[in-house]
């Protein structure tokens, strides 16, 4: 039997090539278009007891999937500082998606003893935006879109102001983590493809 595989191998193989060529370009061209889960719903638990445990927590202390954005300035509770974070307010409550928008403009700004600390620094030269977001429940690219757009406001005032804007929470993380697996999927996939033609290549 290992003979005449060898001999189908010596004999057929530029045919074999070409169809492990082929197949290699088959499969890899799909492993690109493998979807990525961007949404948080894939940390639920699958116990039920524990789902359940779960909901009851969120019923009760969970006020959704939250954005922070820290702006700092050298005065930001100067004209053009509080112009600034009424801009951004206001441009980060109109995008689709956010549900409510906290910071010290609310209470124009009179800063109230519980936002000392969480929306404005004790120096008094970083502000925070807590930008609230809407349930997207497996729904990650509308949750990517989003994101997107907050950071393409956060850096187009940042460069009109010079001032320094840095976004973060768990929304992000999850949206920078599957960004950086479709940059891999892209390289790697069709990298281990060749790989393994080129070593098919040089062993038949």
């Amino acid at each position: 039997m290992s003979a005449l595989i060898r001999k189908l191998l010596h004999h057929g193989r530029g045919p074999y090539l070409v169809a492990v060529g082929l197949l290699t370009l088959f499969f890899g061209y799909h492993c690109l278009g493998l979807s990525v889960d961007r949404g948080n719903r894939s940390m639920d638990a699958d116990n039920a007891a524990q789902a359940a445990i779960e909901r009851e927590f969120n019923e009760r202390f969970d006020e959704g999937d939250a954005i922070f954005v820290a702006v700092q300035l050298p005065q930001p509770l100067d004209e053009a500082g509080k112009n600034l974070l009424l801009d951004l307010g206001k441009s980060f409550s109109g995008i689709e998606g956010v549900r409510e928008v906290d910071s010290i403009a609310d209470n124009d700004f009179e800063i109230t003893p519980w936002q000392e600390g969480v929306l404005i620094s004790e120096d008094r030269k970083t502000a925070g935006i807590r930008v609230r977001l809407e349930e997207f429940d497996d729904n990650g690219d509308h949750l990517s879109r989003v994101i997107e757009e907050l950071r393409g406001i956060a850096f187009e005032r940042a460069d009109n102001t010079g001032a320094r804007i840095a976004l973060t929470g768990l929304p992000l993380q999850k949206y920078e983590s599957g960004r950086l697996v479709l940059r891999d999927q892209k390289i790697f996939s069709p990298l281990s493809f060749l790989v393994l033609g080129a070593v098919l290549f040089f062993i038949t």
